[in-house]
């Protein structure tokens, strides 16, 4: 018998045993639960409101799950007008069985979305609007899929001032709002002919929506039209040249205000007690007296770079030709390592003086134990801000990157992580564009790339 033959037969044998100790009610539930799984995969919105009805009529206790999948099915299906209220008299029905039972609120998160959808679809804004005033008032934690619909409900019907008031809950409730939802507003300003609500929209989605995608170029193309515009697909060279407009495209940096925040970020990570926070403060003063630096290198990373083979280890080489590459450049470069790594138990003796002389000429900085070194080359180089690149073949994807992540994070890496590679024994270095990949306004043109493809739209005069 194989392994999986076994644990199929060990899982068949709990289940009987299971099945066994049910009663006759937690049988019948069961049976229930199933029929109502087989409309969601079917759709059958007529049967599971006919399960619903079953149970009700027998008296028959209705455990949340149930309510549950009626509201889901109903957020997912086209149906009559009378389906909105069969959904809200099984939503009544919710509240008078539960409510006393419970010690929460008994509708959650996804029956609400599953209900404010399903309004939007059957177009009663006034039904989906009391469902979000409810839901705030219970102080239910609501999602993006809470709102959205609502809001494209509004839109489609031209209805700017309200689909701009549910953005502005969304945004309130600290939500990221998708390119689905600025396409809706920027096409219904356009509709309207709400010139300064367009370009106030235009403003944000650029900032939020770097590479949108080619159905909303339609969107823009079209209000830019109106404006006598023309628009024009083009490219962008390597120096960041439209074809179009000649217009030399922009590296758009981080705001100060968000390097600080994510500046904040790595420091709540790091000073988690007075000795590291006292380590932390003498880097910060080492770093502003001997910076700033025009490259980092994250030399754990290009120490340990193709040394996966018998005999591969820790190449401190390596490191000293990334260095040299760089400085050869006339950049100035500060390699940040771990101290262990730096003893004389670490590194071999032909090499010390390689790496005292790193420390000598302020070359390296050496974090001390109990010490992230990816936070340290990370604080350093958002501090020194401008254009100051990391050498890095980390894909900053663990859980501490995973603390600090975010967008403005993501973009702080497309304009200043190197990556690297060897090619016939020399370094190669990926470096980011002398452009920013993004919408852009440049002197009286837009420029808007698309994900994944190398053309833009351009709206010129």
């Amino acid at each position: 018998m194989t392994k999986r033959s076994a644990e199929d037969e060990q899982s068949t044998k709990k289940m009987t045993k299971r099945l066994r100790r049910m009663t006759p009610e937690q049988h019948e539930q069961m049976a229930y639960r199933k029929r109502v799984e087989a409309c969601m995969g079917t759709k059958d919105i007529k049967e599971v409101f006919a399960v619903f009805h079953e149970m009700k009529d027998k008296k028959k206790d209705i455990p949340a799950y149930i309510y549950q999948m009626v509201f889901n099915l109903c957020g997912q299906v086209d149906g009559p007008v009378s389906l909105l209220d069969d959904a809200f008299a099984v939503l009544n029905h919710m509240k008078e069985q539960l409510g006393p039972k419970s010690k929460k609120h008994p509708v959650d998160e996804p029956s609400y979305s599953a209900l404010v959808r399903l309004c939007a679809r059957q177009h009663d804004t006034i039904k989906a609007e009391k469902l979000l005033e409810e839901l705030e008032q219970a102080q239910v934690l609501s999602k993006l899929r809470t709102y959205s619909p609502l809001l494209i409900e509004y839109a489609s019907t031209n209805c700017l001032d309200d689909a701009w008031r549910i953005y502005e809950k969304i945004k309130a409730k600290e939500l990221d709002v998708t390119e689905i939802e600025y396409a809706a507003l920027l096409q219904v300003a356009s509709a309207v002919k709400n010139h300064d609500m367009f370009y106030k929209i235009l403003a944000i989605f650029m900032e939020d929506i770097l590479e949108p995608q080619e159905s909303t170029w339609e969107i823009l193309k079209l209000w830019f039209m109106s404006e006598g515009f023309t628009c024009k697909e083009g490219t962008v060279n390597e120096d960041g040249i439209c074809s179009v407009t000649g217009a030399k495209l922009l590296s758009i940096e981080l705001s100060k205000e968000k390097e600080d925040i994510l500046l904040k970020k790595v420091e709540g990570l790091v000073c988690t007690s007075d000795e590291r926070t006292e380590q932390w403060n003498e880097f910060k003063s080492w770093i502003d007296e001997n910076g700033p630096y025009d490259v980092l290198l994250d030399a754990a990373n290009i120490g340990y770079f193709n040394q996966n083979y018998e005999g591969g280890g820790f190449n401190y080489k390596q490191i000293q030709r990334v260095l040299q590459a760089y400085q050869r450049r006339g950049k100035k470069v500060l390699i940040v390592l771990h101290k262990r790594r730096t003893s004389d138990k670490e590194v071999p003796e032909h090499l010390r003086s390689m790496v005292a002389g790193w420390r000598d000429k302020n070359e390296m900085y050496n974090c001390r134990p109990g010490n992230n070194d990816d936070w340290y080359w990370l604080y350093a180089a958002v501090n020194f801000s401008g254009r100051t690149l990391v050498v890095s073949n980390d894909e900053m994807r663990d859980h501490h990157f995973q603390m600090i992540s975010g967008v403005d994070f993501h973009r702080w890496k497309e304009r200043h992580l190197v990556r690297y590679d060897k090619k016939n024994g020399n370094f190669v270095f990926d470096e980011p564009r002398v452009y920013s990949k993004r919408s852009q306004h440049v002197n009286d043109s837009w420029h808007f790339p698309t994900p994944d493809k190398d053309k833009w739209l351009v709206a010129h005069k």
